[in-house]
């Protein structure tokens, strides 16, 4: 008689997939018409109310920073680097102590490739939205459990 047992650690649920035959290459996301479908989790900055601040993740040559935006969208010149502490209290407390805290979204997304050939090419998750938008879902404000 078959077994119909199924392990646990065979199953895992996917939100996006990167599948390679010869030189061609598929990235998917989670379809548009399941729940939170083409939608990502993504950091955010939030101020220390615990709103969201307007400001975009920049990903630049010694790593990353927030970068401040105004009302429409455009940087202010005004940045923000994350307290690199490998102790999570440490962290959030270093963060608000220059007035604001990391926390997490759900916005819009897409799946991204870039490199030279199938061999060096990098996949990631990007926001669709640009990486600002103040109707995105509020996943962890930062502030939680920190005070």
């Amino acid at each position: 008689m078959p077994d119909d047992t199924v392990d646990a650690r065979s199953q895992q649920r996917v939100v996006a997939a990167v599948i390679t035959r010869g030189d061609r290459m598929l990235v998917s996301l989670r379809p548009e018409h399941k729940r939170h479908g083409g939608m990502w989790e993504f950091p955010a900055l939030f101020d220390l109310e615990g709103k969201l601040v307007p400001a975009r993740e920049v990903y630049g040559q010694y790593g990353s920073f927030w970068s401040l935006l105004d009302e429409e969208g455009r940087r202010t010149g005004d940045t923000f680097n994350e307290s690199q502490a490998q102790n999570e209290k440490v962290r959030v407390r270093n963060n608000a102590k220059k007035g604001f805290y990391v926390g997490s979204v759900l916005a819009p997304a897409r799946a991204v490739t870039r490199g030279q050939s199938v061999t060096s090419v990098t996949c990631y998750i990007d926001r669709a939205d640009g990486g600002w938008d103040p109707e995105v879902l509020v996943i962890d404000n930062g502030k939680e459990g920190q005070e």
